[in-house]
């Protein structure tokens, strides 16, 4: 067999040379403007694979999203460095040989105690119920910047005629763009930890780290082993130094269902946390179920009895502590962005705190399964402004008059203004306003 002669491998050479300073003289913009659109564009035919799989299938499929940083990395803004950032279709569950009903309004089984199903019944089920391979996102490249337009901490009662369900601690809301501190120069991002906010039970809702009673959480890792208190069903949820996700797939924190008639449903976030909670004051459960510590429930944003939550009052996709303002702009989004280069919230200005998160793409699923793919501008459509003139705090008094429902609003509760979907300027961030005049 001929071998290659000292030409043909100086030519070899010389090509991949050429190719590599092409690939070099690429600007650093654009190569992140490039990855980010080929992550948007994955997911989104994931997500059409997921609607079609559902369609001819005639059973009901889902697609679960994890957000998780990188182990030691203080999470006080949201990055992929250890590719913690992915999705992954989740098929109909088994239980007890039956498969879920295609009335379900989700593809996993519930937890319940008539019969009695408990926390590690419903993960194994949960595991077995995986298609396919894990879509991660290129890890120090693009990361998930948000996965629902605003981050709201914990959950608020919508139209309820209790004030205290419309207020919010210090540093929340957070949209899906986070919120700018002039005075602190920090960014309060969508999802970020960050501790010393206390809830009104006194538990602290860190983005989405909600630790319980345990210690604070330094380095995205979990503090203690989290074992199941239900009395039978021991086993270890979160096990001692692991990197606790801010989204949990597995616990189904954020994920979109899609059922056989082609409609597509935004689960309210962390919806099984919550089940567990509701299950641990059961007391027709038994032995340990309403332990306060160790199962799912002792990390749920816990703010009221657990009446409420059984009575499902809350869950909606507008009242969770991820909101989707799915009847104000008829899409759910999600948003990717280039992977965060610091481990640090502290940014000179606001504009700078935009270029950290440019060039960023948001995919959007409505209700009839239509996906969009929205790249985020850097300024606001002509002939409009932000309506932030009434923000002075976001304390009772102007929460509970315009910040009804998670949204902005007129004094009588109805809609005000149009949320921001496809920008972002410095001046969102500082205002504190992601929504528009009337």
């Amino acid at each position: 067999m001929r071998g290659f002669t000292l030409v043909e491998l100086l030519v070899v050479i010389a090509i991949m040379v050429t190719l590599m300073a092409l690939a070099l003289s690429v600007p650093s913009a654009d190569r992140k403007r490039i990855a980010v659109e080929a992550s948007a564009r994955e997911l989104a035919a994931t997500l059409r694979q997921a609607r079609s799989m559902a369609i001819e299938r005639r059973s009901t499929y889902a697609v679960a999203f994890n957000v998780a940083n990188g182990a030691g990395s203080s999470g006080q803004v949201l990055n992929n460095w250890d590719g913690g950032h992915w999705y992954q279709i989740l098929g109909p569950v088994r239980s007890g040989g039956q498969v879920s009903r295609l009335n379900y309004l989700h593809p996993e089984p519930i937890l319940s105690w008539k019969p009695v199903v408990g926390i590690n019944s419903v993960l194994a089920q949960i595991d077995q119920a995986w298609l396919g391979e894990r879509s991660v996102l290129p890890a120090r490249k693009v990361r998930f910047l948000a996965l629902s337009d605003v981050d709201n901490g914990h959950l608020h009662l919508s139209g309820s005629s209790s004030t205290y369900y419309n207020t919010f601690p210090g540093t929340y809301p957070r949209p899906w763009c986070g919120w700018y501190d002039t005075g602190s120069k920090r960014l309060y991002g969508w999802g970020a930890y960050r501790s010393g906010v206390a809830t009104h039970d006194g538990r602290n809702p860190s983005g989405f780290f909600y630790q319980g009673t345990d210690a604070a959480i330094t380095g995205s890792r979990n503090v203690v082993d989290r074992i199941s208190t239900i009395t039978g069903w021991g086993g270890t949820l979160l096990a001692t130094g692991e990197v606790r996700p801010i989204a949990n797939a597995r616990w189904l924190d954020s994920y979109l269902t899609f059922r056989p008639d082609g409609s597509v449903v935004a689960q309210p976030f962390g919806q099984l946390r919550l089940y567990s909670y509701a299950y641990q004051g059961n007391n027709s459960v038994g032995g340990n179920a309403k332990s306060p510590r160790g199962d799912l429930g002792d990390l749920a944003p816990r703010y009221d009895t657990s009446g409420d939550i059984t009575g499902r009052r809350l869950l909606t996709p507008e009242s969770s502590q991820a909101g989707h303002y799915l009847a104000r702009t008829g899409y759910a989004w999600i948003t990717l962005a280039p992977d965060a280069e610091q481990d640090s919230d502290v940014y000179p200005s606001a504009a700078a705190a935009v270029r950290a998160m440019m060039p960023a793409v948001r995919v959007g699923i409505n209700q009839a399964g239509d996906v969009r793919i929205e790249p985020v501008r850097a300024f606001l459509p002509t002939g409009t402004a932000l309506d932030a003139g009434w923000i002075s705090s976001w304390g009772a008094a102007v929460t509970d008059q315009r910040y009804q429902g998670n949204a902005p609003s007129e004094i009588d509760g109805t809609a005000r203004g149009t949320i921001i979907t496809d920008a972002l300027v410095p001046e969102m961030l500082t205002q504190r306003c992601w929504w528009t005049t009337p």
